[in-house]
């Protein structure tokens, strides 16, 4: 079952978002004003990190669980 926000949070200050295997797969950052990304491999190595202009909005129903945090 997918855990998805859909609440608007104006003191948004950090988002962690994870997959089934509990790996962190989405991390959006105010203080940062950045949104990042992981990837894995089958054995849970990380093979890619992507930095992207900060992204405001619901995490995307793919995401087995995120983690909200505000001010």
């Amino acid at each position: 079952m997918n855990n998805k926000t859909t609440e608007s949070f104006p003191c948004l200050v950090f988002v962690f978002c994870y997959d089934a295997k509990n790996q962190l797969v989405r991390h959006d950052s105010v203080t940062q004003n950045a949104s990042f990304t992981w990837e894995y491999d089958r054995a849970g190595n990380i093979t890619a990190r992507k930095r992207y202009a900060y992204a405001a909005g619901t995490p995307p129903a793919a995401f087995f669980s995120c983690l909200i945090l505000s001010r």
